[in-house]
């Protein structure tokens, strides 16, 4: 089937425009800073991984076979969950281009295929990651790894395009079948089943599986060509898919297509009162209000504690600890440098005197605010993990020793390198 000429030149503008945003907001998200920060996550991921497999090493085989297999399956079924189809469909469509009917088959299939790549690479790294793990408790070969991740993509299409039949009302789709939850959990059946079932039966039952799932794809492929399109619901999924990549790069970088918003936080509220004296200057009644009250800030510095705090309590060493103390500064900081200038285009800051020294003064303060809240959340867990001793207070000292540096050495060199400030 061809795709009508309006259609392919839509899709080919709006892959163009979807191409470009991808670019900006990567070079974006993988900046200077956060560039040496990720190398350095990798490096301590890395080491994690290696450790926990020499540990699991010295446990019995019979005792890791059951957790190990179901630890797999949820984390496949996690990164099976990854990615939507792209439908590049906009409610104005509706008005111009509805009447070319099936003609739009074509243009959602290109968006699948599409949206499928990044989830279809996700799966083989998940699978590999994986397979030192499996490798401890069978006699899993190489071959049988590249077969598991045939089948996920398999699975994978398989929901992709069951989401796709659904957008032409076809009835027996209705209900669990068009749930993405719903095709995740079946895939981490069918993984059980090729590990607990033993060989050669493990892959028989999944062919027969895939048949019985490829009849009733055929099946459901010939109701969609007399079902009725669901524009309005395609439309509404391309728009949830936006304001969910919108959404996870908020964390990273400032995005102009999400609104910022203003909300009473109870949690923060405690805060606020407590460091009310501090506020003695606009600029740090502004900083430490935006950081307890602006969505797009008061929840960065939060989440990188609690995530940071995380991998403390996993990481049995204590060097490994304090270097991941260290990458949750820098995450945090990296969130936090776009503050400093955030409210510089507010009428009331440009009618006021510029005080440069003053934003500097009161932005270090807020700084070391936040970096001493995450110190002390660190310091409670190393605490717990590993009793008083010198390794424990050295950790905390160098931890001190780096909210000083970064406070009070670089950022002012940063402070002195925006021209937004002279």
């Amino acid at each position: 089937m061809q795709m009508n000429r309006n259609l392919q030149s839509i899709w080919q503008q709006r892959f163009q425009h979807f191409s470009r945003e991808v670019g900006k907001y990567s070079r974006y998200i993988f900046n200077d800073h956060f560039s040496v920060i990720l190398l350095v996550m990798l490096g301590f991921a890395a080491f994690y991984y290696r450790n926990q497999l020499e540990l699991l090493q010295t446990f019995p085989k019979a005792s890791l076979h059951d957790p190990i297999l179901l630890g797999m399956a949820l984390w496949l079924g996690l990164v099976f969950q990854m990615g939507r189809p792209v439908w590049f469909t906009k409610a104005t469509d509706k008005s111009y281009l509805f009447p070319l009917g099936h003609e739009w088959r074509m243009f959602w299939l290109k968006g699948l295929g599409l949206g499928l790549v990044l989830p279809l690479i996700a799966l083989v790294g998940a699978v590999f990651l994986v397979y030192p793990f499996v490798r401890l408790i069978s006699h899993w070969s190489l071959n049988q790894m590249w077969a598991l991740v045939i089948l996920s993509w398999l699975l994978k299409l398989t929901s992709f395009f069951l989401i796709y039949l659904d957008q032409f009302n076809v009835v027996p789709l209705k209900g669990l079948l068009n749930r993405t939850w719903f095709h995740s959990v079946v895939y981490m059946a069918l993984l059980l089943v090729v590990f607990f079932v033993k060989s050669p039966w493990d892959f028989t039952l999944v062919l027969v599986c895939l048949g019985i799932i490829a009849g009733g794809l055929l099946w459901l492929y010939h109701l969609s060509k007399h079902g009725q399109m669901q524009f309005d619901q395609v439309v509404e999924l391309e728009t949830h898919r936006q304001a969910q990549v919108y959404k996870w790069v908020a964390v990273f970088t400032d995005v102009p297509n999400r609104p910022k918003t203003l909300r009473n936080i109870r949690l923060f509220d405690g805060l606020i009162q407590v460091l009310r004296p501090l506020m003695r200057d606009r600029f740090s009644f502004l900083y430490i209000r935006m950081l307890c009250r602006n969505s797009a800030y008061s929840g960065v510095w939060l989440k990188v504690i609690l995530f940071i705090g995380l991998l403390l309590a996993l990481s049995p060493q204590i060097w490994l600890q304090a270097g991941l103390g260290l990458i949750g500064y820098g995450l945090t900081l990296i969130q936090l440098l776009p503050l400093m200038n955030a409210y510089d285009h507010h009428p009331l800051q440009q009618i006021l005197p510029k005080e440069t020294k003053q934003q500097l003064r009161a932005f270090q303060k807020t700084v070391a605010i936040i970096l001493a809240i995450q110190t002390c959340v660190d310091s409670l867990i190393l605490l717990l993990c590993h009793p008083i001793s010198g390794a424990t207070l050295i950790v905390i000292l160098g931890w001190f020793v780096a909210v000083v540096v970064m406070v009070g050495i670089y950022l002012p060199f940063w402070g002195h390198k925006q021209p937004e400030l002279y």
